[in-house]
């Protein structure tokens, strides 16, 4: 009997163990900015350094999510090879982030969803209002952030059958630079008026509903590159340290010499 009331009581007061997905991992590539923005697969070795994770439904539908970061970005893929049926204007996908620090304080003032739709309808962000932390506010503009939907066929590594491909490329400015965050994926096929989430048993149908954060998944840079440092950082660092070993060199020599 108490086995049960254990049980009943960790379901109850963690949702995210009922729709735990293994974690997605970024991993740091020096080739991201040879990509080809426009929302497909241009090259046979565009991606190829990037993480790849396989999502499969239990209906059927295949879902390749690519990452990898370089530099002041992160760059994602989704390769749908399930619709080949596109809708423009219409089908859409959906990328949502939100930093995990340490001590977890105000990471979700900096969640974010990234929006991308095929067709003539421009990709837009939604920002998570900060006084009403159930609702999200798009952004006027944000010049840097790229999101492009297009029609993937004979250079995609997955299948030579037209089928939607979303690619995002976005300023690490807005999500924090953090070895780990908060992930939801959600693709929506209006042909088949699904929504195809990750993690995947989140129960939203609605295309323009974004879960709450308790039901995301996670996002890992295992190698914790993410929190890259420029050079020039890397240089004052440098710097600094060659200054503070002369400086002591120099005490030593005056000491030694009295």
């Amino acid at each position: 009997m108490k086995k049960y009331i254990i049980l009943f009581v960790l379901f109850s007061t963690s949702p995210q163990l009922i729709f735990a997905e293994t974690p997605v991992m970024i991993s740091q590539s020096q080739t991201m900015n040879e990509i080809v923005l426009d929302g497909k697969w241009s090259f046979l070795e565009e991606w190829k350094n990037s993480s790849d994770y396989l999502i499969q439904y239990e209906s059927g539908e295949i879902l390749h999510f690519r990452s990898a970061h370089q530099g002041d970005y992160v760059f994602f893929m989704i390769n749908f090879l399930s619709d080949t049926t596109l809708n423009e204007d219409l089908d859409e996908a959906k990328i949502c982030l939100s930093p995990i620090h340490e001590n977890n304080s105000k990471s979700h003032l900096k969640s974010y969803c990234f929006v991308s739709v095929i067709g003539n309808e421009p990709s837009y962000i939604l920002k998570q209002n900060s006084i009403d932390k159930e609702n999200f506010e798009k952004v006027i503009s944000e010049p840097n952030y790229v999101a492009v939907a297009n029609i993937s066929d004979e250079n995609d590594r997955y299948s030579k059958t037209p089928h939607l491909t979303h690619e995002f490329k976005i300023p690490t400015s807005l999500i924090e630079r953090t070895s780990e965050y908060n992930l939801y994926v959600g693709v929506y096929d209006s042909d088949s008026n699904k929504l195809f989430n990750w993690p995947k048993n989140i129960p939203v149908t609605n295309p323009s509903e974004i879960p709450t954060l308790s039901l995301w998944g996670t996002m890992i840079s295992p190698d914790k590159t993410l929190p890259e440092f420029n050079l020039p950082f890397i240089i004052l660092i440098i710097l600094l340290s060659s200054i503070i070993i002369l400086q002591k060199k120099f005490k030593m020599n005056i000491n030694f010499q009295q």
